[in-house]
């Protein structure tokens, strides 16, 4: 996988959507939601999610993603994992463009069996185990 210098990744997004991907961590039918610290979506609770890097598969960006935003290792724990949805979001900024931004999500859902210990990296200050996601997520949801 590769990252995209800065000033070239301003230029695509602006210019085309970025694919991610958003998980709904799931432990006795409670969602992980976390505050996030920056834009889009800049103090709210959210799920953990973030883009697909150039040449990255979409599994390998779930456990990246969800290692760095959670502490979670995916292949460390006793889960179900399925795709449960698709979202495509238009936000009015970015934490790195003040332009539209355009994030078609693919969402999974893994569920857990046993409640992990979670670590936020800096992308969030805090989590709550919430009953319900986000209404801008349940909103723009498409079940699959």
């Amino acid at each position: 996988m590769d990252l995209i210098e800065e000033e070239l990744y301003k230029k695509i997004c602006i210019s085309m959507p970025i694919l991610c991907v958003d998980i709904l961590l799931t432990f006795e039918g409670k969602f992980l939601l976390v505050k996030r610290n920056e834009s889009p979506l800049k103090n709210i609770f959210w799920v953990p999610g973030g883009r697909v890097l150039h040449k990255e598969k979409l599994q390998a960006a779930l456990s990246r993603i969800l290692k760095r935003e959670t502490g979670i290792n995916l292949k460390d724990i006793d889960n179900v994992l399925s795709i449960v949805g698709i979202t495509e979001m238009i936000f009015e900024n970015s934490k790195l463009i003040d332009s539209t931004y355009h994030t078609p999500a693919i969402i999974y859902q893994i569920k857990l069996n046993t409640r992990p210990t979670i670590t936020l990296d800096n992308t969030s200050s805090e989590y709550i185990w919430s009953d319900k996601i986000p209404e801008l997520l349940q909103k723009n949801l498409i079940k699959i």
